[in-house]
C-alpha cells in the first residue's frame, strides 16, 4: 500500500506543480506586459522583472487551489483512462482510501502554501511594491499613488514604505479645529531604538493672514504610529498574513466598517486549507463518475467551472456580508461546506 500511495501521490504532485508552473509563467508574464506600461528612467525593464518575481510566491498561493483541483483531474484521470484506477478498486482499494492517497500529497501542498503565505510572501510583496513606489517617483514629491494614514487628528500619506520603519516621501497635514494648520514634507524617515527621526524636512505653517516656511536636515517625530502598523498599512488585505489581518483589524476597531475588509480575508486564510481540500475532492469525484472515453479536456473543463463557481460565490457572498451585515465567516464557510457535501455525495454515488 505504501508503494501505491506513493505512487498516486507522486501522480498528484507532478500534475499539480505542472499545472502551478503553466499558470504562474502565464501570469508572470501578464503581470510584466503590464509593467511595460508603467516604465520610466527610474523605473526600468530590470526593476520591472524584479518587480515580478517578488510576487511568484504570493501568486502561487493564490492559484494553488485552481491548480491542485486541475491536478488532480490530469493525474487521477490519467490513472483513469489507463485503466490502472479500475484495476485498483477491483484489487480491493476503496474510494476511500483512494481519497486518502489523493489528499496526502494535498496537505504537503497546503503545508507548504501556508508557510509562504505567513512568511515569505507578505515581505516578498511589501518589498516588491515600496520598491516600485520609490523607483516611479521621488522622495521630494508627493506621489499620486502610496498609503494613506490618519494618526490621530493628522493624516500622512506615505510614497513608499520599507520593512522595519523605513518611509519614503511623508506627507502630514496637521489639522487644527478642522483647518489646516501646518503641512510638512519629509523626504526620508528613520525608526531606530523606538524612535522615529525625519531627514530634509520642509514645513509650511498657516496663520491667519500670513504662512511661514521652515527647512530643517532632522527632527524627532513624536507619534504612535508603529513600523509594524504602516507595513501593514501599505499593503492589501490579500498580500498580509493571518497574524498580520487579526492585529490589523483589532487596530481599527472590529466593530466598524473599515475592518470588515480585513476580518473577510483573516477567515478567508484560515480556512484556505479546507477550500483546496474540497476543491480536490470534488475534481476527484468527477474522476470517478466519468468512463475511460472522457478527454482531459472535458475533464479539465469541468474542473475550471467548478473553479470559476467556486470563485464567484466567494466574491460575491464576501461584499455582502459588508452590505447585509452578516458574519465573514459565514460568507467565507458557506461555499466550502457545499463543496465538500456536493464532492462526498458525487463520490458516494460511484461506490
Amino acid at each position: 500500500m505504501k508503494i501505491l500511495d506513493r505512487y498516486v501521490g507522486g501522480m498528484v504532485l507532478r500534475s499539480t506543480a505542472l499545472v502551478l508552473f503553466v499558470i504562474l509563467a502565464l501570469d508572470s508574464v501578464s503581470d510584466l506586459l503590464e509593467q511595460m506600461g508603467e516604465l520610466q528612467s527610474g523605473y526600468n525593464l530590470g526593476a520591472a522583472l524584479l518587480y515580478v518575481a517578488l510576487k511568484i510566491p504570493g501568486s502561487a498561493v493564490d492559484y494553488l487551489g485552481f491548480s491542485a483541483l486541475i491536478g488532480c483531474l490530469v493525474g487521477i484521470g490519467g490513472l483513469s483512462n489507463n485503466s490502472e484506477l479500475t484495476v485498483m478498486r477491483a484489487a480491493g482499494v476503496s474510494t476511500l482510501q483512494v481519497v486518502g492517497m489523493v489528499l496526502k500529497p494535498t496537505l504537503l501542498l497546503i503545508i507548504c502554501s501556508v508557510i509562504v503565505s505567513e512568511f515569505v510572501a507578505p515581505n516578498l510583496e511589501q518589498l516588491s511594491q515600496s520598491r516600485k513606489d520609490l523607483l516611479r517617483g521621488t522622495s521630494s514629491t508627493q506621489q499620486a499613488a502610496g498609503t494613506w494614514l490618519r494618526d490621530g487628528s493628522d493624516y500622512l500619506h506615505v510614497n513608499a514604505v520599507y520593512p522595519d520603519g523605513e518611509l519614503y516621501g511623508v506627507s502630514r497635514f496637521q489639522l487644527q479645529n478642522r483647518q489646516l494648520e501646518i503641512l510638512s514634507f519629509t523626504e526620508r524617515v528613520i525608526y531606530q531604538n523606538g524612535v522615529w527621526t525625519e531627514y530634509r524636512v520642509n514645513e509650511t505653517q498657516f496663520h491667519a493672514e500670513t504662512t511661514e516656511t521652515l527647512r530643517l536636515d532632522s527632527r524627532l517625530w513624536e507619534t504612535e504610529l508603529t513600523p509594524n502598523i504602516l507595513d501593514m498599512a501599505s499593503m492589501q488585505p490579500a498580500q498580509l498574513s493571518v497574524r498580520d489581518l487579526d492585529a490589523f483589524s483589532r487596530y481599527l476597531g472590529l466593530d466598524t466598517r473599515f475592518a470588515g475588509s480585513y476580518r473577510l480575508e483573516f477567515w478567508s486564510k484560515i480556512f484556505e486549507p479546507f477550500a483546496i481540500a474540497a476543491l480536490v475532492l470534488v475534481g476527484l469525484s468527477f474522476v470517478y463518475g466519468a468512463s475511460r472515453s472522457v478527454a482531459i479536456g472535458q475533464r479539465i473543463f469541468l474542473g475550471v467551472l467548478v473553479a470559476v463557481v467556486f470563485k464567484l460565490a466567494q466574491d460575491i457572498l464576501g461584499p455582502a456580508s459588508s452590505i447585509w451585515g452578516f458574519s465573514p465567516l459565514i460568507a467565507v464557510l458557506s461555499p466550502i461546506l457545499v463543496t465538500i457535501v456536493v464532492g462526498l455525495w458525487l463520490l458516494k454515488r460511484q461506490r
